[in-house]
């Protein structure tokens, strides 16, 4: 008896030892496979360079190297990919722009986002736009290259120190969004149909005659919806139903125009 307990303790420590296999012994049977394929995108062709010749050695294969993630759709379908890496180097529209189309990359290839912003509001937005990792600029390479083996092998890669706050912006920008779907999904159909006349710069007279009803019951309609989402005038109400993707862009193919007093109902 006191055999089989021993076999059976013995069976359970080394259980435990392999999940508890150090992080780097795992990422290192990567590997086995073969050298990992990666395709890096940023704007400017120094560090493009600088991080190629980096990468490039036994271990990663730099397969290809953009300036912008639109030129990464042709680089994908002319090169095998396993990681793409896209530095953000700061907060300029730029460069944001390139964080924002992420969710372009889909599942075909794994994102890691090398930044040298310190802002736990931008990790977290890289990782719920589809990155499966994010590396600040001021760790060392072996960082770099830890960080493209975890991600490859399928772990999420966010420095420690920022782990926390990342998911409480996570956690917070979701209970947001939250409220704003619901207070969207509180409009009935004809408020969305006025919604959508009004990103194309019409004023009420005009929403009138293509709905068929009077000024006045649109101005009582535009009233209701601008106390439901919570918003000032038609301006913010334009402003806010492009940014929640109520709509695209406005229905007669040119910008809305709002040239005449923000706080004008009509």
């Amino acid at each position: 008896m006191a055999k089989v307990q021993q076999t059976r303790g013995h069976g359970a420590a080394a259980e435990a030892a392999t999940n508890l296999q150090p992080v780097r012994e795992r990422l290192e049977l990567v590997q086995d496979n073969g050298p990992i394929n990666v395709v890096l995108v940023d704007r400017q062709s120094l560090y493009r360079e600088a991080l190629s010749a980096l990468l490039n050695d036994d271990h990663f294969v730099v397969a290809a190297s953009v300036g912008t993630i639109s030129e990464l759709d042709s680089a994908l379908q002319a090169h095998l990919a396993d990681v793409v890496v896209v530095r953000l180097d700061s907060l300029e529209a730029g460069s944001l722009g390139m964080l924002e189309q992420l969710p372009r990359l889909g599942d075909q290839v794994k994102a890691l986002v090398l930044t040298a912003v310190q802002d736990t509001a931008v990790y977290a937005r890289a990782i719920e736009l589809g990155a499966h990792g994010v590396l600040s600029c001021d760790e060392p390479a072996s960082a770099l290259r830890q960080a493209i083996r975890a991600i490859y092998s399928g772990e999420l890669w966010i420095d420690r120190r920022f782990t926390a706050a990342v998911v409480s912006n996570l956690v917070k920008g979701r209970a947001a969004r939250n409220r704003e779907q619901f207070k969207i999904e509180s409009l009935t159909r004809r408020e969305r149909e006025i919604v959508a006349l009004v990103t194309e710069g019409l004023r009420n007279k005009q929403i009138a005659e293509r709905l068929f009803i009077s000024e006045a019951t649109v101005r009582n309609h535009l009233t209701s919806v601008l106390d439901k989402l919570e918003l000032g005038d038609r301006f913010d109400l334009a402003v806010y139903a492009f940014r929640r993707g109520m709509v695209s862009y406005s229905l007669t193919g040119e910008p809305a125009q709002f040239s005449e007093s923000r706080q004008r109902l009509g």
